[in-house]
């Protein structure tokens, strides 16, 4: 059972009525262009199908650039709710290219993989069924008004675009099948199957039309200081069957939850009377036990006035592992009244959410969902490590749920989940952001401006630091730029050519290849530059050139390469890169130890980058246990348990993390964290973002250090910052540069309090594209430096006036292509 409006509907209508046909045609041929949409009418009768599938060919017409390989892209929509994978019936959830690498069919919001290979020359392709697609559509359909869209979002190769033939509508499974299919390998959790049927059916979330504009807005003129308080006025309750309601402006939201352990039924908090097996108990106003003969939960209730922070204490009461699936719900009562939905920063165009955590680091990175009504908000924030990893978001009718289908406890051993709900009165995600900001404590500084440079490249016509060879230049250039926080990979020659390395390779290697970078940042020091000198890290990838082979790598470093569900080696990219997990009882975190020797103490480096931070490619190992993970089945039964790279590396995080700090080094890193062990180390994180829209910049909204790479292929940094700053984030250095008095000299460094669109407050600093007044509600004097692009050089300053009451205040007025740091004057 499920709390009033999270009723499970029936996702097939039992109706004695057959069908004339078997099959029908929509479209023989469709060409789908980027940024264009197919909407195609599927019969209404149909809904009173007992089997319904979609079925249709694709392939990409690149003119003739690619015969083989895929492309991300292509969106299919039936009744407005996404075609995913859970729907894919003919073939398996990946394909193999060259013979090796496993390519997935779906990518999210990204779409569906297509490939290239011309029609009828995929035939080497184990499985088949290259081009065919068939998905189970039967719970999508409605009883009237039926329709199918495709959409593609497919432009990284110019005129390229999709052909899609043959669509058509099946009443039976007379459809070719893959005879990879019936794969016996477990790769992936089924506890919440329950939940994401609905999710992922038709309801009526989907129709939901939401806001997904930008919330910055350039003609808001907007008044400016310390927020000195996050306290929220709200009230809640926990009533006696256990359901937990809050209120804020007078709007309520309603939080239940269920579990279910094996050979049980689900059981659902305040609907004990229908769960027999489960027993509740509740203890005072803020405390229940939640009981079976297996789980015993014990639900505990906080005020913290910003919000409430509820956490479970799970004992397993048995003599052995104990799988738990766990949904705690969110019902805001009126899908009518919803007007902002988001899931890890996210604006969501609709009310759906259908995520998975195996593979994607944006849910563990940014662990917050949060809806909008007509008068407030509310955020619900994952606490723990555990659940924090495992979450799956899910979405369906009023409801959200955020479930765990992958976590099992030890015998007789506790583990106590923790969420927070967030009431917002503001209406407001950015007040949520900076009161989680406030909550966790971020007071961390940028200390500098960090940047890459290139001494091994022999790329000058793309790397402009190249251009300066002795120590006066290399001098010069560093001062010009403003960086003053380097880094650069380890190289050795390979065929030839400059070949990176990750840092996993032998000490005599690396002690080599990070000559030229000692040879650069020595000059740089000559010349009278003042820099803090990072060598590149990997921690999570191994070469198996510089070892000869793959089975040498996995020889030196015993039980440290990562294996996927079908026990092979997980490739970054096969043959040249693999994963590889570092941890402080393996051979991989005993070598990084002796890396961070070589380089801080023997080398006299000042301090370490560590690309990837979080993890690499593989966010699961199939051949290593966390001890909480497993993957389920349908019934809740363990099938084969699994370890998350953040948790199995959290003990090495925090000693590698001390080892250079404790040296009073530093630590710059991309990526965020995954876990509160994590985020608390005094780390410098940055994103490295493919553009604006990218999650991982909602994800640095949330880490102590707000913080960018520029875009790769952007053509304007500025832009970047602008556009950046829109989101609350600062940028820092990839390999462009500004020159002269520009706007990143005046920045850094800066400890940033508050993030918003637009703006950031730091403790001493402002960074802002609004016009208005800025106060740090203090006698101190402040100066405004206006900076302008293409190159963010300063083209003017203001001085702060004194108002009445002695509080400097500084106004601005800035047009559209104007930043302003605000400084306090010392």
């Amino acid at each position: 059972m499920l709390h009033r409006s999270c009723v499970i509907r029936l996702l097939f209508v039992l109706m004695a009525w057959v069908s004339t046909t078997q099959a029908s045609e929509l479209k023989s041929e469709i060409d789908l262009h980027v940024g264009k949409d197919v909407v195609l009418p599927i019969s209404d009768a149909l809904y009173h199908s007992d089997q319904v599938y979609l079925k249709f060919s694709a392939r990409v017409d690149s003119q003739g650039r690619y015969a083989s390989g895929s492309t991300q892209g292509l969106l299919v929509y039936v009744n407005n709710v996404p075609v995913d994978i859970h729907k894919l019936v003919n073939k398996r959830h990946f394909y193999i290219f060259n013979k090796v690498n496993k390519v997935n069919w779906y990518w999210g919001s990204n779409g569906w993989s297509v490939t290239y290979y011309p029609w009828g020359k995929a035939n080497d392709v184990p499985g088949g069924q290259v081009h065919d697609y068939v998905f189970d559509i039967k719970s999508l359909l409605k009883e009237s008004g039926n329709q199918l869209r495709f959409s593609s979002v497919f432009n990284s190769v110019k005129d390229a675009y999709f052909q899609i033939k043959h669509v058509q509508v099946l009443e039976n499974e007379t459809f070719e099948k893959s005879p990879l299919l019936n794969d016996t390998v477990v790769s992936e959790s089924h506890g919440l199957y329950r939940y994401r049927e609905l999710a992922t059916g038709y309801h009526e979330g989907v129709n939901r039309k939401l806001d997904t504009v930008i919330d910055y807005q350039s003609t808001t003129e907007i008044k400016v200081s310390p927020t000195q308080s996050y306290v929220q006025q709200f009230d809640y309750v926990l009533n006696d069957d256990g359901m937990l309601a809050v209120t804020v402006n007078g709007e309520t939201y309603e939080f239940t939850s269920s579990f279910r352990v094996p050979n049980s039924d689900w059981s659902d908090i305040e609907l004990k009377s229908v769960s027999s097996s489960w027993e509740l108990t509740k203890g005072g106003t803020n405390r229940l036990t939640y009981q079976h003969e297996k789980l015993k939960v014990v639900r505990t209730i906080q005020n913290k006035g910003s919000h409430l922070l509820v956490s479970d204490a799970l004992t397993n009461q048995t003599l052995h592992d104990l799988p738990v699936v766990l949904m705690n719900m969110m019902d805001f009562k009126k899908l009518d009244e919803l007007q902002e939905f988001r899931i890890a920063g996210n604006k969501q165009s609709m009310f759906y959410a259908d995520t998975s955590t195996m593979e994607s680091r944006e849910f563990g990175a940014t662990p917050v969902v949060y809806v909008e009504r007509k008068n407030s908000g509310m955020g619900v924030v994952i606490e723990d490590d555990v659940y924090r990893n495992h979450a799956s978001y899910l979405a369906w009718g009023d409801c959200l749920g955020i479930g765990d289908d992958l976590l099992y406890l030890k015998p007789k051993r506790s583990y106590t989940v923790q969420w927070k709900i967030y009431p917002v009165a503001q209406k407001d995600y950015y007040q949520l952001v900076n009161s989680i900001r406030r909550d966790w404590g971020f007071n961390r500084q940028i200390p500098g401006l960090f940047g890459f440079v290139h001494p091994s490249s022999d790329k000058p016509y793309m790397y402009k630091d190249l251009l300066y060879k002795t120590p006066k230049e290399i001098a010069g250039f560093i001062e010009s730029t403003g960086m003053n926080v380097p880094s650069t990979l380890a190289m050795l020659p390979k065929n030839g050519k400059p070949f990176g390395m990750t840092g996993n390779e032998s000490i005599e290697q690396l002690r080599e290849g990070i000559q030229d970078f000692i040879d650069w940042r020595d000059k740089a020091r000559k010349g009278g530059a003042k820099i803090h000198a990072l060598p590149y890290l990997d921690v999570h990838l191994v070469k198996p050139y510089f070892d000869g082979s793959l089975d040498n790598v996995a020889k030196r470093l015993p039980g440290s390469l990562i294996k996927n569900a079908y026990d092979e080696y997980v490739p970054y990219n096969t043959g040249e890169q693999y994963l590889v997990l570092p941890a402080l009882n393996n051979a991989c975190g005993q070598h990084l130890l002796r890396v961070l020797k070589l380089w801080l103490d023997e080398q006299d480096f000042d301090g370490l980058y560590l690309d990837e931070w979080d993890h690499s490619r593989a966010r699961v190992s199939f051949n290593h246990h966390d001890g909480y993970s497993a993957l389920l089945d349908r019934d809740g039964k363990l099938v084969r348990k699994v370890g998350f790279v953040p948790l199995l590396t959290r003990d090495f995080q925090k000693r590698y993390v001390d080892e250079v700090t404790q040296r009073g080094k530093m630590v710059f890193a991309n990526q965020f964290d995954h876990t509160r062990v994590a985020a608390e180390l005094p780390v410098i994180h940055f994103a490295e973002p493919l553009g604006s829209y990218d999650y991982k910049l909602f994800a640095a909204q949330l880490t102590a250090t707000p913080l960018s790479l520029h875009v790769a292929r952007s053509r304007s940094i500025w832009t970047d910052v602008k556009e950046f700053l829109k989101r609350g984030v600062l940028m820092c250095y990839y390999f462009k540069y500004f020159e002269g008095d520009h706007i990143l000299k005046k920045i850094y460094p800066i400890t940033v309090d508050e993030v918003w669109p637009g703006y950031v407050v730091g403790q001493h600093k402002m960074v802002t594209l609004h016009s208005g007044s800025y106060t740090f509600n203090r006698s101190t004097p402040l100066v405004g430096y206006v900076y302008a692009g293409p190159k963010a050089q300063c083209v003017r300053t203001v001085q702060s006036q004194s108002q009445a009451d002695g509080i400097s205040q500084v106004t601005l007025t800035l047009t559209e292509d104007e930043v302003a740091v605000i400084v306090e004057a010392k």
